[in-house]
Parts: structure tokens; sequence; C-alpha cells
């Protein structure tokens, strides 16, 4: 895996909503607190500590992830039902 910092390997317009985006700093985050556990452990036990670190921290960012899908699926649901509302109640003023 290439660790280059260069635009080219990234798609300019990679995150494409508000959740992406969120999701996308989350990872990042996730991926220097594991590259600062890394660093921290003592001599010898590297892989020990990066191994505990992305368990703890990958589940906590799966369980983020799928909090904010909920989420977005129930605002969506929400913002749907009230237009659906909003158009019924045009409809029944009309009639």
């Amino acid at each position: 895996m290439s660790n280059k910092k260069s635009s080219e390997s990234t798609p300019s317009s990679i995150a494409q909503t508000e959740g992406e985006v969120h999701f996308l700093a989350q990872t990042l985050d996730y991926y220097r607190d594991i590259q600062r556990t890394s660093r921290e452990a003592p001599y010898g036990q590297f892989l020990n500590y990066a191994d505990n670190a992305v368990t703890e921290k990958g589940q906590e960012l799966l369980r983020q992830s799928l909090e904010n899908i909920v989420q977005t699926e129930i605002d969506e649901a929400e913002k749907k039902k009230r237009r659906d509302s909003v158009r019924n109640a045009k409809r029944n003023r009309n009639t």
C-alpha cells in the first residue's frame, strides 16, 4: 500500500454527502489514533498495541458509522413523510 500524499491518488470529489464527509473524518481520526498508539508502544509490543487499538477503535468506528447511517435514514423518512403530508393537505384543499 502506498503512502503517497499526492492529490493524484485521491479523487477530488470522493465525499458526496455530509454523512460521507463525516465518515471520512472519523476514519482519518481512527487511522491517526492507530498510528499514535502503535508509535507509543513499548519496545517489542508494537503488534500487540496496534492489534488492540484496531479492535477497540475499529468497533467504535463501526458503531458510529451505523448510528450515523441509521439517523440519516430516519431523517430522510421524516422529510418524505412531511412532504407527503403537505402534498396531501394541498390536494384535500383543492377538492
